[in-house]
């Protein structure tokens, strides 16, 4: 193995096209050694690669570089966020036993914390891991069509996510007003009726 003979398991690898296990097709993606385990849900790599201190919050950053090609990378999702996105509580506790930052900001426009992976896909569990690990109930949306974590478990109907997500302190009221709106008009818009009702009936209560 090259990490026997000194490989830096933090280094960038430069594939021409990579297939992720969630059917996203990136091409010269460039990635960490722990980036592509955990998109190719390697939990047995992702272990050989802490023991050699992978880095559990490493990810590509563009920096400036006059490459083009270099320029047109992109990684949308730290390490734990990827693992999120793919349900992988096995893969996010290992992440997070080696010091993940559950409260790591989208990585882009279009990105989203671990916890908002989460909560659009209704996974409850998960959800409540990062929780338990100080994950950002109000964390903010990423700038380009983001959901908070409230908004997201709304549009999406995952009724038992948004009663975990308010009894955690999601905000509605004050800064988090305008995230309440946009959750009941999400929820309504897509025929989640009884979340809607949940909503009013929470922040009703708490006025």
């Amino acid at each position: 193995m090259l990490l026997d003979h000194g490989s830096n398991p933090n280094s960038v690898s430069i594939p021409n096209s990579v297939s992720t296990s969630s059917g996203e097709n990136q091409e010269d993606d460039y990635r960490t050694p722990l980036q592509i385990a955990v998109q190719n849900q390697d939990i047995e790599m992702i272990r050989i690669l802490f023991q050699y201190k992978a880095d559990a919050n490493g990810y590509f950053i563009d920096n400036g570089t006059n490459n083009d090609k270099y320029k047109k990378s992109h990684l949308p999702r730290t390490p734990l966020q990827e693992a999120s996105l793919e349900g992988r509580r096995d893969i996010i506790e290992s992440l997070l036993e080696h010091g993940a930052d559950v409260k790591s900001p989208p990585v882009t426009g279009d990105g989203a914390t671990a916890l908002q992976y989460a909560a659009i896909q209704g996974l409850v569990g998960i959800a409540h891991l990062l929780l338990e690990h100080d994950a950002d109930v109000n964390a903010p949306p990423a700038k380009t069509d983001g959901r908070t974590a409230l908004e997201g478990a709304a549009e999406h109907g995952r009724i038992d996510m948004v009663q975990l997500l308010l009894n955690a302190g999601a905000n509605v009221f004050g800064d988090g007003q305008v995230h309440y709106e946009n959750a009941l008009r999400r929820a309504s818009g897509n025929g989640h009726h009884a979340i809607r009702r949940m909503l009013e009936k929470w922040h009703s209560d708490r006025e």
